[in-house]
């Protein structure tokens, strides 16, 4: 590829990336309903199959009415447990958020001294920092086959797995939230995107080795094993809006002592239900760095 056509492909992936983040600032709206469709169509103009999801998008958002709507309609999909559509790729492969496809994300941002944003509010495994991290990639890649092969490896183990299901997930909660349909259009377009480059992009030729055995043994145990250690997690919290006392347990509780014990907060995993009804206003940002 044309190190102009790289340079395209990672405005792409940071589009895509962007799109998935928590809606807290007001702009974020209208940046969905008309920023994102322009810009998607001035690079995915090769690419005739993207132009009705972009107008699906484009519909989707225009039928939010403010932003108060869009950050209740991603609270709702994305934040609060039980998680009707993970953005995170270790509760959509493993039932985790610490297990071995985590681990071996943050491996992957390591190599290259990236490290998860200190004003970034969630794990290494989150969508967005993925698609931010191909981004990245696309760049280093010109004229260096070894970054494309890593590219193509990071796709086709951690990102096209569970878009599928992400969008299965989000077809399922139409009727429910009407923020659905606006992330429906963005992960099926994100699917398309990098289901086509895990495809045409040059795949390392290297045998397996022990490690990824054991790392696909991991994957198909350890959902097994998250279970059993749910089943009797509690933990006693406050809201952090009114400051009411409620009590995690399960999964929610489960995912609160692990993002805690990756220093990580979990404020929004704390919110009470008659919170959750106005939305949250919190304003994590975004991102890796280097």
């Amino acid at each position: 590829m044309a190190p102009t056509q790289l340079t395209e492909r990672a405005e792409l992936y940071l589009c895509l990336s962007r799109a998935f983040l928590p809606p807290y600032d007001d702009g974020f709206l209208p940046a969905l309903a008309e920023d994102l469709p322009e810009d998607l169509t001035t690079l995915l103009a090769a690419d005739a199959s993207g132009t009705e999801a972009i107008a699906a998008l484009q519909r989707a958002a225009r039928s939010i009415p403010d932003a108060p709507a869009l950050r209740q309609g991603y609270t709702a999909l994305f934040l609060t447990p039980p998680y009707r559509a993970p953005l995170n790729a270790g509760l959509q492969l493993e039932g985790t958020t610490n297990g071995a496809a985590v681990q071996g994300i943050r491996a992957c941002y390591q190599r290259h001294s990236l490290e998860r944003a200190e004003s970034f509010r969630d794990l290494p495994d989150h969508l967005a920092v993925q698609l931010e991290f191909a981004a990245y990639l696309w760049t280093q890649s010109p004229g260096d086959e070894e970054k494309l092969q890593e590219l193509q490896a990071f796709l086709a183990r951690y990102v096209t797995p569970w878009l599928p299901e992400l969008i299965r997930q989000l077809k399922a909660e139409l009727p429910n939230t009407p923020a659905a349909a606006l992330y429906l259009a963005v992960a099926e377009i994100t699917n398309a995107v990098t289901a086509a480059d895990r495809d045409r992009l040059p795949a390392c030729e290297t045998p397996v080795s022990a490690q990824d055995l054991d790392t696909r043994q991991t994957l198909a145990t350890s959902a097994a094993q998250v279970a059993v250690e749910q089943q009797g997690a509690m933990e006693r919290v406050h809201c952090p809006r009114c400051q009411c006392a409620i009590t995690l347990r399960g999964s929610q509780a489960a995912v609160y002592q692990r993002l805690r014990a990756a220093s990580i907060t979990a404020e929004h995993l704390c919110v009470c239900p008659t919170c959750q009804e106005q939305g949250l206003v919190p304003a994590p940002s975004t991102g890796i760095r280097g």
